[in-house]
């Protein structure tokens, strides 16, 4: 089965930091790497993870950094930013909304549910993991 996802950008944070090889991000990270998995962003997604990576606060290496958002360019799928008039409890979230909205059978992967409204294919990290391991199985 092949998946296409949408990284929020706390995801792709805590993909750059990740420390403990016994969590939901790393075994993510493991997951986002195979040939089942396409990763979809939007001209205004890259434009957000660009400017959050290299906020000092992250401490991330610059060199990694563009290593990172060239392999996004290079290795995922761009497709158009859509809008929708759709409040969220962030604003900053809606291109991710919107390009999952907007990708039949996408996944938004995220760490604040809580900002998105209840939607199945809005799912934390550990839910994504569970979804791709119980789809291989089957």
């Amino acid at each position: 089965m092949n998946y296409r996802v949408i990284l929020d950008t706390n995801v792709i944070i805590s993909l750059s930091l990740k420390k403990n090889p016994f969590t939901a991000i790393a075994d993510l990270d493991e997951i986002i790497k195979t040939p089942n998995v396409t990763i979809l962003y939007s001209e205004m997604i890259f434009k957000e993870y660009e400017e959050v990576l290299k906020r000092p606060k992250f401490g991330l290496d610059p060199l990694n950094i563009q290593t990172a958002l060239e392999k996004i360019m290079h290795e995922c799928v761009k497709v158009d930013d859509k809008v929708f008039e759709e409040e969220l409890i962030d604003q900053k979230d809606q291109p991710f909304y919107f390009v999952c909205l907007s990708n039949a059978d996408s996944y938004l992967i995220t760490g604040n549910l809580k900002h998105f409204p209840k939607n199945a294919r809005i799912v934390s990290p550990r839910e994504f993991v569970e979804i791709f391991n119980r789809d291989q199985v089957e």
